[in-house]
Parts: structure tokens; sequence; C-alpha cells
């Protein structure tokens, strides 16, 4: 008898001890080099130089077991995974999107139970936190170095609905309106350099803000292209990935300054079941990175428009449920959802597969 008390004694001690060192490393310094960062940052932008972050959810075979689930930021040169921050109490989980930009890093947190988690929370590296005073029904939020954007729906003094892009200063809190439209007018809108750029559904218009001048312009879709993303190519010209009038999905580029555009590739003529899940696409190096609408991952030479399947959905695993695709410096990371199972695949510029780590 006296030998089980012992026993249940040291095993209790030493998950207490384990939890303890959970709790405390948060705040241990870690040997993060990001060297290659972004000055703003979208949800869904969940990598930065060579790492990534990923969740981890604590079940009762986790060793150490706490209640919440664990975000952690993983270092793909050297294979090791630094805890950022850990939810304490039960049923607390962090949303599958978050945004990763300079050293901080946004991301829901939280109760979901069942929804996404209601707390908008700003994150060092270090594990320091801090609750935004965003509405919870806020969206298309992007990331600075002190500034948080985001578009919201508002409603006046005369009861009339609007859109508003908005942005609000991390210390401070105070809030101001850089665009408004009609209601349903944007559901996000795009930050490069000065120019903020939003597409009104209402007007099916491409709206570009010059921030420091505060001059609207207006202009209408290259060859009645609808956008369903915009990226950077240069100062004044962007990348735009879209389908026309006839269901076609094509990626042109566009100069916002000429308003003068060229078709770069077509990514999809089919019109029969449009469905992916993820769309998360990057400029680099004179290459196109994205999603050919049949969750292929394609490169495009910008200039040529040869385009080329460097990972295949089959890859990432037929049978996904979500799936989350980051651009690191040198790898790509793909995070890939399925009904039990959760996968992080990391995989080169040329599409060969250099690592796999199982999540929980």
């Amino acid at each position: 008898m006296k030998v089980t008390k012992l026993i249940l004694k040291i095993i209790i001690g030493f998950v207490i001890l384990q939890m303890i060192y959970l709790l405390a490393s948060e705040k241990l310094p870690k040997d993060i080099s990001l060297g290659e960062t972004r000055e703003i940052g979208r949800m869904g932008d969940h990598a930065q130089g060579n790492y990534v972050l990923y969740t981890n959810r604590n079940t009762i075979l986790s060793a150490p077991f706490v209640f919440g689930a664990r975000l952690y930021l993983y270092d793909i040169e050297k294979d090791k995974s630094y805890l950022i921050k850990n939810q304490k109490l039960p049923f607390q989980e962090w949303d599958s999107e978050m945004c990763f930009a300079g050293g901080q890093i946004l991301a829901y947190g939280g109760a979901g139970m069942g929804g996404p988690p209601p707390d908008i929370r700003l994150l060092s590296l270090n594990g320091k936190e801090q609750e935004l005073q965003l509405d919870v029904s806020a969206y298309g939020v992007l990331l600075s170095k002190s500034k948080v954007y985001y578009a919201e729906r508002e409603r006046d003094s005369a009861g009339k609905w609007h859109m508003n892009a908005g942005r609000m200063d991390i210390k401070t809190g105070e809030k101001e309106i850089l665009l408004q439209r009609g209601e349903y007018a944007f559901e996000s809108f795009y930050i490069y350099g000065n120019n903020l750029l939003a597409i009104d559904e209402n007007e099916n218009k491409l709206i570009v803000k010059n921030l420091s001048t505060g001059k609207e312009s207006e202009d209408e879709f290259y060859e009645g292209l609808y956008p369903v993303q915009i990226l950077e190519k240069t100062n004044q010209t962007v990348i735009i990935i879209g389908l026309d009038d006839k269901e076609v999905w094509k990626a042109v580029e566009y100069n916002l300054e000429s308003k003068q555009g060229r078709e770069i590739t077509t990514l999809r003529t089919r019109r029969d079941d449009i469905y992916y899940l993820w769309d998360n696409s990057t400029y680099k190096d004179g290459y196109l990175y994205c999603n050919d609408v049949n969750d292929n991952l394609v490169r495009v030479d910008v200039n040529t428009g040869k385009k080329e399947i460097i990972v295949e959905a089959s890859q990432m695993g037929g049978d996904m449920s979500d799936c989350i695709v980051s651009y690191c410096t040198d790898y790509i990371a793909i995070e890939a959802y399925y009904e039990h199972i959760r996968k992080l695949l990391i995989f080169d510029y040329e599409g060969k597969l250099v690592k796999k780590k199982y999540l929980l």
C-alpha cells in the first residue's frame, strides 16, 4: 500500500513538473532568426523566413497534458518547434487561420464550442499577449507592425448600413475609416505600399485609394475579369486571379497607373464543379504560385505564361477537408486536414517533399 502511494505521488509530481515547464516554456528564450519578413500580412499568412506556424490539440494522451490547444512556430531548417502560446482552460482552441507578420502573430483564440474562437489576440514570439478590441464580426483582417486593418459592416445614425475598411492603432486602440462603400460592397481588401485595393461587388469595380494623398480611383476590371485575389508584383503592378463572364479562371497582370493589363495564363476553363479548398497565392522571383482551381499547386512563369503543376492535390491527400498553404523563403508548407488526421507537409519550390510532420 505504501509503495502504491509513493508511486502515485511520484507520477503526480512528475505531471505537475511537466505542466510547470510547459507553461513556463512560453517565456523561455527562443533561438529564432526569421530573416525574410513581411511588412503587412493577411489571415492565412502563416510563414516567414523558413518558419511556419501550426497548432496542436491537447488530448489525455498528450504529455505533458494541459487543457487548451498549443500554438507553435516550426523551424524547418532545424526541424525544431517553439511553443509560442498555450491555451490553459478546457475547450480553448486556436482558429485554423492566423496572420504572421514581423515578430507578431494575430490569432483568434478562446472557447469556440463548435464555432470560431471569439477573441482576437496579438502575440509576440516570447508569448506576450494582447487582446485586440475589434468586433468579432470584423473580417478580412491585415496586420502590420503598429496597425490592424479590418473590414466591417456599420450602420450610420440614419439607419443606413455601410461597408467600411478601417484600421486600428495597436498601441492606442484608436480607429479610423479608410474607405466606405455600400452594404456588402466588399468582404476584404489589400494594402500594397501606399495603395488600398478593394473589390466593389455592387459596382463591379476595382477601387484604388492612395493612403498618402487620399485620392481614389475606380477601375473597370480587365476585360470583365472579376478579381478573387490580388497580389503585388511591383509598386504599380498587381497580378489579379479571377474569373471572367464565361467563368474562365485567369491570371492577369494589371498596371494601376496606366490601367492597362495583359493575360498571363488561363488556370481553368471548365465551368462544372468549381470547388477548391485553398486560395493562398504568392509572387516570387518571376513566378506566380497558386491553386489551379483543382487544388493542385502550380507554378506560372509570369513573362511567358508557362504553367506547371509542382504539387498535385493527391500528394496533399485526396480526402482533405481543409488545407492551408504557406510560402516560406525556401519552402512551401502545406497543412492538410482530414477527418481525424492533420499533417504538415514541407515541399521545396521544385515540388519535392522534404519533411512530413503529423499534428494532433
